[in-house]
């Protein structure tokens, strides 16, 4: 689960398993916006997107950089993963990842990947 915590330079975006912060100086006003939902991610994050209209389900083309992206790895319908977009060509989307392979990553995957449960749209 990923957590922003503010800063003096601005915030941090920590993943919480392993508490190590990678500061982000200069996207202050994103990252803010991002704290007040994906603090409550554990199980809450995609009912509380889907009840304010801010979801998109997999295959969504206006994601944007910042939008969570929730997958559903098992897929028992389940969010049990979540990630930040970083980017999109039109066919991939782009994330960064805590807890990819003991790390954080950058990642791609296709727009219809079955895993995708859907995204969280920050309404920049």
């Amino acid at each position: 689960m990923w957590a922003v915590i503010p800063t003096g330079a601005g915030m941090a975006l920590t993943a919480a398993w392993n508490g190590a912060p990678a500061s982000y100086p200069g996207a202050t006003t994103r990252l803010e916006k991002a704290n007040r939902v994906l603090q409550a991610v554990s199980g809450r994050g995609v009912p509380w997107f889907q009840s304010r209209g801010q979801w998109g389900a997999r295959g969504y083309e206006n994601i944007a950089p910042g939008d969570a992206i929730f997958f559903d790895w098992d897929l028992d319908g389940s969010a049990d993963h979540v990630g930040i977009v970083v980017g999109t060509d039109g066919s991939r989307v782009y994330t960064v990842e805590g807890n990819s392979g003991d790390a954080c990553k950058i990642k791609s995957y296709d727009l219809n990947y079955q895993s995708i449960k859907g995204y969280g749209l920050m309404n920049w």
